[in-house]
């Protein structure tokens, strides 16, 4: 699955952010999951100072359930890092067993302002998944990013 409508429509007369996504990913069963977003995946940006982040379930693909039970994602924590520091930007709250989200944050900072390469920022997207029986989450997330 794909952004169809991506977060760039809502940056129009901010500059020209930089927009990235991963689609279709996959979080385990009663587990804690992190995707991130590399420094070289970010097109070596080595100052981000503003942005918006977007999480959601895949349009209409909530918590799939292989087997029984019912599935929570518990938390959706969204984290920025110069390698030293860490620094949450945005969290999703607890959500009912097989609901649909899409969230969308904006986000200013001052972590990663000076332009060192030596400070690589990654984005981390921290997924926790509870009381689940064989089930699992499929999510997409995006950031629109200004250096």
């Amino acid at each position: 699955m794909a952004i169809i409508n991506s977060l760039q429509k809502t940056t129009i007369g901010y500059g020209t952010p930089l927009t990235f996504s991963k689609t279709g990913v996959t979080n385990a069963t009663n587990a804690t999951t992190t995707t991130t977003f590399t420094n070289a995946q970010l097109g070596s940006m080595v100052s981000i100072t503003a942005g918006k982040i977007r999480v959601k379930t895949q349009n209409t693909i909530a918590l799939t359930y292989p087997g029984t039970g019912a599935g929570v994602v518990s938390s959706v924590t969204v984290q920025i890092s110069d390698g030293t520091n860490t620094l949450i930007l945005a969290e999703v709250p607890a959500q009912a067993a097989s609901a649909l989200f899409d969230f969308t944050f904006d986000f200013i900072t001052d972590l990663i302002t000076v332009q060192n390469p030596l400070l690589a920022p990654t984005i981390a997207f921290v997924v926790v998944m509870t009381n689940v029986a064989n089930g699992q989450s499929v999510l997409d997330f995006e950031l629109c990013l200004e250096p």
